[in-house]
């Protein structure tokens, strides 16, 4: 079959050139391309004629050309060059009809071409991280750097990571860093896992802080940190009991100043616990001819309660409530001393700019005459409210 393609194939030559067609396809492959184009050249005949003529009467060759430049060869040596070509497209051709009717002859999900490679030689890589599974075993390198079967290993007993890298080898194995960034064991490549990208792939804080280590052994903080804070402040007093107790109802006005001292304990939790202590002068005129001006003192003392309301970036609100049992409370007309005991409740409110308070407070007192008047009054015991503004200032310390 094969011999037939080829004898059709060369039909399409000229007479003359069959045989040498022919000749070469026998001995193309012990023959090389230099030795055709010496050897077969002389065997061919010539395509003219003692005078110059072509032999082919169908020629497109005048009879006028020069014989020299017919007889020197380089025209002959031209056209065969041109014939040696396209035989050899034509033996291509051939080739790959062999190579397709080959392909078609196989089976299915059977082949007879094996992919060949060639394994490439591991490369040195940068330092990278990765997971080193429980159970595999590490080699401990020498003071050469070298490993061996008869090198001391290990066997890890939990996942662990480390920083590893390959380096350029014939041994499949990656090096493991020490704490001091030195190659100081050996495992082999295929027991890792690289999690180096998953790495990448985590956000970098802009900023890193570090903290100086506290100066103490224990974990305990034996230290105690207190918030104190001393304010001064305005207030306007409802005056009707004290109006009660000297027989004016008309009383004119009520007005006093208070100064209060608190101190609260600071821990984990928003709310902190203290105690406040507050000082208090009052005046108070009355229309009786007999009393211009009564003036009275009084200190409380108590437990308070301090929370957050809100937390700002320069501004914090806080809220106060406390309980106060009076410790002395007296009034004077410049005659007489009259002596009161009772409680009270006291509400603040109050915002805080970095160490300095502004606020506002209410408090409500529940006062008790320890004494006798000439004069009846409807109870000797009744309620006195305040209403006052007050600046402040505060400092946190430790003990």
């Amino acid at each position: 079959m094969k011999f037939l393609i080829i004898f059709t194939a060369l039909l399409w030559f000229s007479g003359p050139t069959l045989t040498w067609v022919y000749a070469l396809e026998n001995n193309l492959e012990d023959i090389t391309e230099e030795e055709i184009l010496l050897e077969d050249i002389e065997a061919m005949p010539s395509i003219y004629e003692d005078d110059g003529r072509p032999t082919d009467p169908n020629a497109n060759y005048r009879f006028g050309e020069d014989l020299s430049e017919l007889e020197n060869g380089d025209t002959d040596d031209e056209l065969l060059d041109n014939q040696y070509q396209e035989a050899q497209n034509i033996f291509g051709q051939i080739e790959q009809l062999d190579y397709v009717s080959a392909y078609g002859k196989q089976k299915k999900g059977k082949t007879d071409f094996i992919l060949r490679t060639q394994a490439q030689r591991v490369t040195t890589t940068d330092p990278f991280w990765a997971i080193i599974p429980k159970g595999k075993i590490i080699y401990a390198l020498d003071e050469e750097g070298n490993a061996s079967k008869q090198s001391k290993h290990l066997i890890t007993a939990r996942d662990i990571n480390a920083k590893v890298q390959v380096k350029s080898s014939d041994v499949a194995a990656a090096y493991i860093f020490d704490k001091h960034n030195a190659t100081k064991y050996l495992i082999n490549l295929s027991d890792i896992i690289p999690i180096q990208k998953d790495l990448d792939l985590l956000p970098r804080p802009t900023n890193l802080v570090s903290y100086a280590p506290p100066q103490q052994d224990s974990s305990i903080d034996y230290d105690l940190k207190l918030f104190a804070a001393i304010n001064f402040g305005v207030e306007t007093i409802s005056p009707y009991y004290i109006g009660e107790i000297f027989n004016d109802s008309n009383v004119d006005s009520c007005y006093g100043n208070k100064l209060d001292l608190k101190t609260f304990l600071r821990w984990s939790v928003p709310v902190e616990f203290g105690i406040n202590l507050n000082f208090q002068r009052s005046y108070m005129n009355l229309q009786l001819e007999n009393y211009p001006t009564i003036v009275w003192q009084s200190v409380f003392l108590g437990p308070a309660l301090r929370f957050p309301l809100y937390l700002g970036e320069k501004f914090i609100w806080r809220g106060e409530i406390s309980y106060q049992h009076a410790l002395s409370y007296g009034l004077t007309d410049y005659r007489y001393q009259y002596t009161f005991s009772g409680n009270a409740l006291q509400f603040d409110l109050e915002i805080s700019y970095h160490r300095y308070i502004l606020g506002a407070s209410y408090r409500l007192s529940t006062l008790s005459l320890r004494q006798t008047l000439p004069n009846e009054i409807p109870s000797d015991r009744n309620t006195i409210g305040e209403l006052g503004l007050f600046i402040g200032y505060g400092l946190d310390f430790k003990i």
